[in-house]
């Protein structure tokens, strides 16, 4: 993959990231669509989102300076990555078996899981009042979380929704999931690399830094426009887009 197609890949990854659409899925979706195969789109899908991860601990670095000076939120952050991390990674092979097997036809995969976020983003309530994770929240939420890594689940969209359903306000559950994303992604990044991604090349780092850059500049923005737009219509729009001409197609 060259270097434009990856930068235009990462500017898409830093504007998706803070919206709860599931940008690994779009990603992964649009690279299938464009030729390549399934299983490389995930891993590169997973790799851009390391320029998201730094965008959000440049934007939330107050938080993290607290969490580990103060403690706070460190248990609830250590718990969730554990078992997303678990859980996940188990699911990571699992999902790249499926790909290697089903090849394009993963392609209903994606359309399916871009469904469930989009009827999970439209029962979700923010009427809540609470702020402070407890060790039961951080198992809920660290296994809902473990299941973004099927694309076209959102990762905020579920780490967020969970986090309202356990009556958080709308405010501190969107904080809370971009804060969980930092080690989240960053473990992931671990596993590519002992896993030798493909991704992990000169042009796979603009890409990287492309996502970084655009991040940077709009997760502010964006993080406000997802609280105030439910955008559970519009993932379940992309996902019959993408499941009723890949069905015709099959038959």
């Amino acid at each position: 993959m060259n270097i434009v197609t990856l930068m235009i890949l990462g500017a898409l990854q830093g504007l998706l990231e803070w919206l709860p659409v599931s940008s690994q899925g779009m990603l992964t979706l649009l690279m299938t669509l464009l030729g390549e195969t399934p299983s490389i789109a995930l891993d590169y899908a997973i790799f851009l989102h390391a320029g998201t991860m730094l965008s959000a601990l440049v934007y939330y670095r107050n938080e993290f300076k607290a969490m580990i000076k103060e403690g706070t939120l460190l248990k609830f952050a250590f718990i969730t990555t554990l078992l997303t991390g678990l859980i996940g990674g188990a699911l990571y092979l699992l999902v790249k078996d499926i790909t290697e097997i089903f090849g394009t036809s993963f392609i209903l995969i994606i359309g399916l899981a871009l469904l469930f976020t989009g009827f999970l983003q439209l029962r979700k309530k923010s009427k809540g009042l609470r702020n402070e994770p407890n060790t039961q929240d951080a198992v809920i939420t660290g296994l809902a979380q473990s299941l973004s890594i099927i694309p076209g689940i959102s990762r905020s969209g579920i780490t967020t929704s969970t986090l309202l359903f356990s009556k958080f306000n709308g405010v501190t559950a969107l904080k809370l999931s971009f804060i969980l994303s930092v080690p989240v992604v960053l473990i992931a990044q671990i596993g590519l690399g002992l896993l030798e991604s493909p991704a992990l090349t000169w042009e796979g780092f603009w890409g990287l830094m492309t996502a970084f850059i655009v991040g940077l500049i709009t997760i502010k923005a964006l993080t406000t426009l997802a609280q105030k737009i439910n955008f559970g219509k519009f993932c379940i729009a992309m996902g019959l887009i993408t499941l009723i001409p890949t069905i015709l197609f099959l038959l």
